[in-house]
């Protein structure tokens, strides 16, 4: 079986207080049993965040909340939460519309993942905070085609800085098949005003370990950063195949 396929479609920020965000998906054709996939990062207010598809002519399923950790309180840090749905009937899909409790900085990203594993279409870790930490998921199943998407959200000065590859098999780098140069957000004012986004995909073909080290996106240490891992199997799995299990780092 081949590894799922993960792209970026769109991508969306704002700075004026709001309850809302909009992200236009520039790519917008979507097969049913693809997912629609959607990485937010915000000021670290506390509150129900929700999602839903606002154009377009797809049908989508209901939404399932990957990840939600927060570093940091009130507007100092950020907040990241990674949230899916799947295609249930081929079309369009424009736009995605965030609706998160009042925050002044903000900014998302939207992905299509193609070929994944219809039972068990997301197999997610937990979320964790922090620089580079000491992290790791065990697979319970070895001999099987992988796809992973690292999405960061962090408190960054500038609104963008560079990144860097992060996913590892007992301390061999995965496959990188898109990792972001920078990030894209907010800009402007000084850094605990700005929230920025990024992310990396990557593939491993036939997992052979048993370990996955994993890190931020983010290559500065100087970025508060919140950060969630998804892995998700291909799309012809083998009988009995187990799903990863949901794992803390």
């Amino acid at each position: 079986m081949a590894a799922p396929t993960i792209t970026k479609t769109g991508s969306g920020s704002s700075k004026t207080t709001g309850t809302t965000l909009a992200i236009t998906v520039t790519t917008t054709s979507y097969a049913t049993g693809d997912l629609l996939m959607v990485g937010f990062a915000m000021d670290p207010s506390t509150g129900t965040v929700t999602f839903a598809q606002t154009a377009g002519t797809a049908t989508i399923g209901s939404w399932t909340t990957l990840g939600d950790t927060a570093n940091g309180s009130g507007t100092t840090g950020v907040r990241t939460i990674l949230a899916y749905a799947a295609v249930t009937a081929a079309g369009t899909i424009t736009t995605v519309t965030i609706t998160h409790p009042s925050v002044t900085a903000r900014a998302g990203e939207t992905f299509n993942v193609n070929a994944a594993d219809g039972t068990t279409p997301v197999n997610c870790s937990t979320a964790w905070n922090g620089v580079n930490p000491a992290s790791s998921l065990t697979p319970t199943t070895t001999g099987i085609d992988v796809a992973g998407l690292v999405f960061s959200g962090g408190e960054v000065a500038s609104g963008a800085t560079t990144s860097t590859g992060n996913v590892s098999q007992s301390g061999v780098p995965w496959t990188d098949v898109s990792l972001e140069a920078a990030s894209s957000g907010t800009s402007g004012a000084s850094g605990s005003t700005n929230i920025s986004v990024a992310s990396d995909t990557v593939s491993q073909t036939s997992l052979t370990s048993t370990l996955i080290d994993c890190a931020q996106v983010f290559s500065s240490v100087a970025v508060t950063s919140a950060n969630v891992i998804v892995i998700l199997n291909g799309s012809a799995p083998s009988p009995g195949l187990a799903a990863l299990p949901w794992l803390r780092f």
